[in-house]
């Protein structure tokens, strides 16, 4: 498991001194469930639901709604934090919305609005290591590699996606055995996320480059 945490997010303007701040996110990428670690919501109200909305971008951008409900003048706390589990297969982004809704104790707001943004591209969620899966046995090489890439691993690897560093989808290919090359001659300069799915041991991701 790889594990990365990103500091401080993108503070949208406050409405009527609102102020629901992350001060960080951190992500563990697991097989087939990541976990999404989110810290010190400050002020904490009452937090009354939660929605994950896939966007069906190319980005795979998974979107996490954390609705908050109450006065914030009179119902501030010390801040909370709060884990959510995560079934989506890597690679994918991760946008973090804290939400002020409507609150029958309250006279406003008449509409929810975002307070505070946090947005992770894959690139950071993966960082500058490799998501295994369990202990897979998997060799490429070259790697750096001009053009073919040879894979040979100790399970049957079924299919095989290439994906950009920002979590672009840029090809599928059925295998359906554990030794076979890949041909990178189409593809720019640059690194790329191989995503292996195996019927033993899940999916598996290496980090590949292409000369």
């Amino acid at each position: 498991m790889k594990k990365i945490i990103v500091i401080a997010g993108l503070l949208v303007t406050p409405v009527f001194g609102f102020s629901q701040t992350i001060d960080s996110v951190s992500v563990t990428i697991g097989n087939p469930t990541s976990t999404v670690y989110i810290k010190g919501i400050s002020p904490q109200m009452d937090l009354s639901g939660i929605t994950i909305v896939a966007l069906n971008d190319l980005n795979n951008t998974q979107v996490i709604n954390l609705y908050f409900k109450g006065c914030p003048l009179n119902q501030m706390v010390l801040p909370y934090d709060t884990t959510i589990n995560l079934s989506v297969p890597f690679p994918y982004a991760l946008e973090i919305n804290t939400v002020h809704d409507t609150s029958s104790t309250c006279a406003y707001p008449t509409t929810p609005f975002v307070v505070d943004t946090f947005h992770l591209d894959a690139s950071q969620i993966l960082g500058m290591g490799e998501l295994h899966g369990k202990e897979e046995g998997i060799e490429i090489y070259p790697n750096p590699a001009n053009s073919l890439i040879d894979v040979f691993a100790k399970c049957v690897v079924e299919i095989v996606s290439i994906y950009s560093m920002e979590g672009k989808k840029m090809s599928d290919k059925i295998i359906g055995k554990n030794k076979f090359s890949i041909d990178l001659t189409d593809f720019p300069q640059g690194a790329y996320f191989l995503v292996l799915k195996t019927k033993s041991k899940g999916l598996i991701t290496k980090r590949i480059t292409k000369k």
